[in-house]
């Protein structure tokens, strides 16, 4: 795969993306799961474009659409989360998890950004909540015990 293969795909992409602003411009506003899915779609093209802004406008106009799904939600968190913009990395996680509470992706999110925010009480809170809910995934206890050790309460760990 040379060069030609990586400009054809380019081009594909870019002739996709004009195909689906088309396809918005004509298309009826109808309120339905098909335009959130559309959207959604679009939002991850950009997403690995590397055109985050572009990408959060698009997963935002899916969520106007379908307010309940929760992988668009996580979706946003993540791009907010690679961008360091953590407190819209809560406001989005915990909007996720009023639809799927036990949505284990989302809550290791969160506790995350809780963490990198500062606010290790509510993360300690959640790494307990996941650990009793997952106890076989053992990555967990290693953040639990980073914050307790960053929190000088070694002991507490154990």
């Amino acid at each position: 795969m040379g060069i030609w293969y990586y400009w054809w795909l380019k081009r594909r992409v870019k002739i996709f993306l004009w195909v689906a602003g088309l396809m918005l411009i004509w298309a009826p506003v109808r309120g339905d799961y098909e335009s959130a899915s559309f959207h959604f779609l679009i939002a991850q093209l950009y997403a690995r474009e590397g055109k985050y802004e572009e990408a959060i406008r698009e997963y935002k106009r899916a969520s106007r659409y379908d307010p309940q799904a929760v992988i668009i939600h996580f979706s946003l968190a993540q791009l907010y989360a690679l961008q360091g913009e953590y407190p819209e990395v809560i406001l989005e996680c915990k909007e996720g998890l009023k639809n799927k509470p036990d949505d284990l992706q989302m809550q290791l999110l969160l506790a995350n950004a809780y963490r990198v925010e500062g606010k290790l009480g509510e993360a300690i809170s959640l790494y307990k909540q996941v650990i009793h809910l997952y106890p076989e995934d053992q990555e967990n206890y290693f953040f639990l015990l980073d914050i307790y050790q960053a929190e000088g309460e070694e002991g507490e760990a154990i």
